[in-house]
């Protein structure tokens, strides 16, 4: 049986202890059957997705200026009794295009 000794005073060790299938390698996981593992490995899919998905966002975002009048909101509280507050500068969206 290998042994794996962990550095946890070294980053890349440390960042690895969070990471599951680093964590399926040690052999106190041994005892996981087939679905847990398969489970685990979906649950790290949709992690990854939903990070491309915010990167994504968070691209696009930048890429288009806000709204100057409601700050990005789409809304402006203070005149909630029209329209709902519904900002007329950006229609609503938060950015100025």
């Amino acid at each position: 049986m290998m042994t794996h000794t962990t550095n946890y005073n070294h980053p890349e060790q440390f960042s690895r202890l969070n990471d599951p299938f680093f964590v399926l390698l040690h052999s106190e996981f041994d005892g996981w059957t087939d679905e847990e593992r398969a489970e685990m490995k979906r649950r790290q899919a949709d992690a990854d997705a939903y990070e491309v998905e915010r990167a994504e966002a968070k691209r696009i975002q930048a890429e288009r200026p806000i709204c100057p009048r409601c700050s990005g909101r789409g809304v402006m509280h203070e005149y909630g009794h029209i329209q709902n507050g519904k900002c007329f500068r950006c229609g609503g969206s938060g950015y100025d295009d």
